[in-house]
């Protein structure tokens, strides 16, 4: 009896559909718009509208391409007609859509033709709809096939829609198609393999399968999507290197006093260009004095434009970075800042043409032009234009204006000194003069401050009406000029006595400069000789360093004229340097700089008494430099326990600033010297340093320079020809740096182009951090050096290890952050098609450049693979290294063709080629290998493949091939490999026939010796999984205890990364583990990683101390304490003092062992070397002081 329309299960399949794609539309107008079309004679309707006009214009396009897709749509409506009967929004689905996609794509032919050509391609897959019942005598099944197809029909509309509907597809729909057409393949291919099901024989089983795995391929579609674009964005930034703003954005926010500002958010011309209806030219130009508070006045429109939920893109310019900064450069951080907003603009950018992009402005502005098209209103704010090089800005303004004049949905506001070549470049842009409005927003800070600082110094109220009195006239003084009253208000934070403050405001300085100059009087007349040479020193180098300097950096500096060149550093904890050069300079994000160009202006005036000297410092910081690389903490030879003993005392401060701006400090003196004869103590130094430190070797032996040869350098041609030979040397080496991806522990890569002698020293300081520093986000109870190293070189300990990146000196505060960045320095999958600009440039991953390669060079691998060729096949002696060595360079197209000889290897062979693919090659390649070799093992050896289980994944996880594991995860519930996860082991021989055996506890130990946190978080549900399910053979009477083997234990090595995240394992399974498990695990840790915390964790968790059961094969029986003195090392002695403390007895010895006591343990006769006390004085001093209730607290 067949069932009602109503009860057919089909229906629920279609309304199922129908909810599915109504929530992802997230539409509801769009929604019904589409229901308003219900007949396939509105869409021809529709078409010949848009023929006929397209015919007037001359721009006639094939819509009749469409005709045999909506044929195959009648045919389809016919057969479901019972469905649409009791569905009548079905109609509006198949009709409404269709005729959406014509009209609107009708705007752009290339659009136009894409549809037309799309949906030819799946109505010719779509299948005759006719003589359905006589084919499927059920209707059940029939029913269920065309619910697939009403599924497949909506998915294709959905993309399509959905890309269609953005208001802006016209600007990306050549960069952003392709990637929707890749999604409408995957649809295409559901669509052929559900056409194959109406010409079969198929059972409901399959049909409801087919529902399954339609729903899962396109989830997999879009996840490996998301990530592979998003991963190649990661790497494109990583590569560009942009600057962000963001933490000074934070910083004058957080800075920002009540009450200023407010006069800009209601000024007129303001608000014309806030308002995108307004039709006015694209720039406002903020401008005024220096000094006038631009900047903050910049944080507040950005904070604006912001609130009104539009795109802001800005960037704070600063003379600090004056010398980095270029216009191509401002235009990199605009692009990625914009790009980063949306997913879509990342797609944009990632399908863009980047030739260029990283040198040429033209490209960058382009660039940008093409992602703002993409995003709409966009609000664009550059802060401190006047504060970069002439060339630059004249450079940045003209592309600006352009961009203006091209682009309707950008708003770009200038901010800056009112500068003649400015306001040349920008014409008749509307203006606002701060200085002359800003007078209100002065008082409040000075009302704010004033405030804040008498209540902080409790004066009486009678000296307090004093001081208002005096500060009184201080906003008008200022005459528009936020920085005058800012340092001013400064000072009288060094004071703290009425006398004080008298004598310092009864006469208001008259200028900026007049307040500069009394804070140079300051320094000067400091009553120390040693303080004041410190603080001209420091403004000094602040001034002159090429790139900002950090207070530790500093701090170093500042003790080199002082003789320690065979000692520890003394390290200063307290440099303050406000306090010692007033309110002149300051320190944000750990680096010290002035508070405004004006001063560097007006200390190193050559008219001004008591100023710095700009080439004299300059020298003196460029000698400080290499006679600091010349001191012994950077001989050769030097041990690592030297350098870590050195790091942990400071020494290393300076390093990385010395090492790479020394040669830039040279430079800039050369340049400053102009035509004056080099100073001779720049010249002895540098002739010390090349004798102490030049490595040798000629500059010929390597690549002739790209650029010419700094003339400044022919002085020393003739003078100091090794100085000269070092300097051609150095300045080739800096630019190589910056143009290959050279890391720091690539010893080979580098080593032999740098020219100095400090390779090693450099190699083992960054080995050396790395040892020192866990990687973990939170630092407690002392799990590594982070405290110290942090108060002694910043937060920011991990360092990039790529030498030519900025965060090789600047850091990270996170393992996990320098991790992410890291990765996507490293491009090592390179084309092999020559010309290709991706054979130098490379891939982030290897399926990145496997689809690229599918996608550009598929005729050229056809044409230059002899192997793929049937005229060219290889000798059979060529089969077996020709297979290794495709598969060791993940060549998967030539590895499909040579599939035959790989089943017909012997199985030896197989079994190798998978441990090479496993270790090195991709998913992709496991997909083609793997699947013949469990078919080859299955013919060979029956079903039972348990020998071959863990093969894969055990060979991946060794060589932390991160995809593979993933792939192994993703493809073990499938047929063929449910088999191989039955058996709990593996056993495997080596190359001198020794067997081994590798379950999940080796496997687990592999993860954690690996270090690596993104394996582990990927294998964790896996583990948590295996160690709570029993197996056949399973020698635990708790699986969970497999976390616990001492092959595990024994991998975490003291370290406590590796701790952490064992202690995590443990924490899921506890529940299911006994107190014999923790008890025997204890011993194990006594006895191989002598681990505190492991074993407190383990008391925590209940173990006994004085645990005796589970003997050892040769019937030992030995508690934890007697493990643990069975080796003598400071490790193990320190373990079983721990244990004494925690309660263990020293007078159980193992069953049937040798000896008859504890005490006789080799650990306990030799114990006195680590503790400074025998074994019978510790046992007592211990229980004297638990007697007294005693106990170390890193014990407890």
């Amino acid at each position: 009896m067949s069932l009602t329309p109503a009860a057919d299960p089909a229906i629920l399949h279609f309304e199922r559909a129908i909810s599915e794609f109504k929530k992802n539309l997230k539409d509801e107008a769009l929604y019904k718009e589409i229901l308003a079309t219900t007949s396939i004679d509105q869409v021809y309707d529709l078409a010949e509208q848009i023929q006929a006009e397209q015919g007037k214009t001359g721009h006639l396009r094939h819509l009749s391409k469409i005709k045999p897709y909506l044929e195959k749509l009648d045919l389809y409506v016919s057969a479901i007609d019972t469905f649409v009967q009791v569905k009548p929004d079905i109609l509006g689905l198949i009709w409404g859509p269709v005729k959406l996609l014509i009209q609107w794509t009708s705007t752009l032919s290339k659009s136009q033709d894409a549809i037309a050509n799309i949906t030819t391609e799946i109505g010719d897959l779509l299948p005759e709809f006719t003589n359905m019942t006589a084919l499927f005598g059920d209707s059940t099944r029939l029913n269920d096939v065309l619910s697939l197809f009403f599924q497949d029909i909506l998915d294709f509309y959905f993309v399509t829609l959905r890309f269609f509907s953005l208001s802006r597809w016209r600007y990306f729909f050549e960069s952003l198609w392709p990637r929707q057409k890749e999604k409408i393949d995957l649809v295409k291919a559901h669509i052929e393999r559900h056409a194959m099901l109406m010409r079969t024989e198929v059972r409901l089983e399959h049909i409801r399968e087919e529902h399954a795995a339609r729903q899962r391929a396109l989830n997999d579609f879009e996840k490996s999507e998301r990530e592979r674009m998003l991963q190649e964005f990661h790497r494109i930034q990583t590569g560009i290197a942009p600057t962000f703003y963001h933490n000074k954005l934070t910083w004058i926010s957080s800075t920002l006093c009540d009450g200023t500002g407010k006069w800009l958010l209601r000024n007129d011309e303001f608000l014309r260009w806030l308002d995108p209806s307004t039709a006015i030219n694209g720039i406002l130009w903020l401008n005024g004095i220096p000094g006038a508070g631009k900047t903050f006045l910049a944080g507040t429109a950005i904070d604006k434009c912001q609130s009104l939920g539009n795109h802001v893109i800005y960037v704070f310019l600063s003379h600090v970075h004056a010398a980095s900064t270029s216009a191509v450069s401002i235009f990199h951080s605009l692009i990625f800042q914009l790009a980063l907003s949306t997913e879509d603009l990342q797609a944009t950018l990632c399908q863009s043409s980047r030739e260029s992009l990283k040198s040429n402005l033209h490209s960058a502005a382009s660039l940008l032009k093409s992602l703002l098209d993409c995003a709409g209103m966009t609000f664009l704010i550059v802060d401190g234009v006047d504060e970069i090089e002439k060339r630059q800005r004249e450079l940045l303004l003209a592309e600006l204006v352009r961009l203006s004049a091209e682009c309707d949905t950008v708003r770009i506001l200038i901010c800056s000194r009112p500068e003649d070549d400015i306001e040349r470049s920008l014409g008749a842009s509307p203006k606002i003069r701060v200085d002359k409005q800003n007078s209100g927003s002065i008082q409040a800070f000075v009302n704010r401050q004033c405030s804040d600082w008498i209540a902080k110094n409790c004066f009486l109220p009678h000296e307090r009406s004093e001081i208002e009195a005096l500060l009184a006239p201080v906003a008008s003084r200022a005459d528009g000029m936020f920085l005058y009253a800012k340092v001013l208000l400064s000072c009288l934070d060094l004071l703290s006595d009425i006398r004080e403050v008298r004598q310092e405001l009864r006469v208001l300085p008259t200028s900026l400069n007049e307040a500069y100059e009394r804070i140079l009087k300051r320094v000067n007349n400091l009553p120390s000789a040693q303080a004041k040479l410190k603080a001209k020193r420091l403004i000094g180098f602040v001034g002159c360093s090429p790139t900002p300097l950090t207070i530790h950096e500093l701090d170093q500096l500042l003790t080199l004229d002082l003789d320690y060149a065979s000692g520890p550093y003394p390290v200063s904890s307290s440099l303050k340097p406000v306090e010692l050069c007033g309110p002149i300079v300051e320190v944000i994000d750990g680096y010290v700089q002035f508070v405004h160009f004006s001063v560097k202006e007006y200390l190193f005036s050559p008219k001004i008494d008591g100023s710095i000297e700009e080439v004299k410092t300059t020298v003196l910081l460029t000698t400080s430099c290499l006679e600091y690389l010349c001191q012994d903490h950077h001989d050769i030879g030097l041990s690592t326990n030297e350098i870590k003993e050195g790091i942990m005392h400071g020494v290393y401060r300076l390093h990385a600033y010395a090492e790479s701006m020394w040669f830039p400090l040279v430079q800039q003196c050369l340049s400053l010297n102009g035509s004056n004869p080099i100073p001779s103590e720049l010249l002895q130094h540098l002739e010390t340093f090349a004798a102490h430190r030049f490595a040798g070797g000629s500059h010929e032996e390597y690549e002739a320079p790209q650029h010419p040869i700094d003339p400044d350098f022919d002085e020393f041609k003739s003078r100091l020809p090794i100085v000269y030979e070092l300097l051609l040397r150095a300045a080739e080496f800096n630019r190589r740096c910056g143009s290959s991806a050279f890391q720091i522990t690539d010893e080979n890569g580098w080593r032999a182009l740098n020219p100095l002698n400090t390779s090693d020293v450099s190699i083992s300081i960054h080995q050396a951090f790395d040892t020192f520093l866990c990687g973990l986000s939170t630092h407690i109870n002392n799990c590594c050096q982070y405290l110290s190293l942090r108060r002694l070189y910043g937060p920011c300990l991990f360092k990039c290890p790529y030498l030519g990146c900025t965060f090789r000196r600047q850091g990270f505060e996170t393992r996990k952050l320098q991790r992410s960045h890291t990765r996507y320095h490293d491009k090592p999958w390179k084309c092999d098609v020559p010309g290709c600009e991706y054979a130098e440039t490379g891939f982030l991953s290897k399926q990145m450049r496997n689809a690229h390669l599918d996608r550009f060079h598929t005729e050229d691998q056809q044409r230059q693979s002899p192997q793929t060729s049937g005229a060219q096949q290889p000798d059979k002696d060529e089969i077996q290294p020709l297979l290794f060595d495709l598969v060791r360079a993940d060549r998967t197209r030539e590895v499909k063709h040579l599939l035959d000889h790989f089943e017909k290897m012997p199985k030896t062979l197989r079994r190798e080629l998978i441990r090479l693919a496993s270790a090195s090659a991709s998913g992709m390649m496991m997909d083609i290998l793997y699947n013949v070799w469990v078919r080859s093992e299955t013919r060979a050896f029956g079903s039972d493949l348990s020998d071959y289980s863990l093969l894969p994944l055990v060979c991946a996880v060794q060589s932390k091939n991160i995809e593979v594991v993933q792939w192994i995860l993703k493809n073990e519930d499938t047929a063929l490999t449910a088999i191989l996860w039955y058996k709990p082991y593996l056993r495997l021989a080596d190359d001198y026939g020794n067997w081994s055996t590798i379950n999940w506890s080796t496997i687990l130990q592999s993860v954690l010796e690996s270090d690596s946190e993104e394996l582990f978080q990927c294998l964790l549900p896996k583990f948590a999984r295996e160690f709570t399910t029993s197996r056949e053979g399973e020698k635990h009477t708790s699986p969970a205890a497999r976390a616990m083997d001492s092959v595990v234990v024994r991998a975490t090595a003291r370290r406590p990364d590796r701790e952490q995240r064992l202690l995590f394992l443990w924490d899921k399974l506890l529940r299911t583990l006994k107190q014999e498990n923790f008890s025997t695990c204890l011993r194990y840790v006594a006895e191989t990683c002598y681990s505190i915390p492991l074993a407190k964790t383990l008391l925590r968790y209940g173990a006994n101390i004085n645990y005796t059961s589970k003997p050892k094969k040769n019937g030992m029986y030995r508690a934890p304490l007697q493990c643990a003195l069975r080796r003598s090392s400071p490790e193990a002695a320190e373990m079983a003092k721990f244990l004494l403390y925690r309660g263990a007895n020293p007078n159980v010895a193992a069953q049937n062992s040798r000896f008859n006591s504890i005490k006789d343990e080799v650990g306990a006769r030799e114990i006195s070397k680590w503790v400074g006390m025998s074994w019978d004085e510790l046992v007592a001093k211990v229980e004297g002081d638990k007697t007294a209730g005693v106990c170390p607290e890193e014990y407890l």
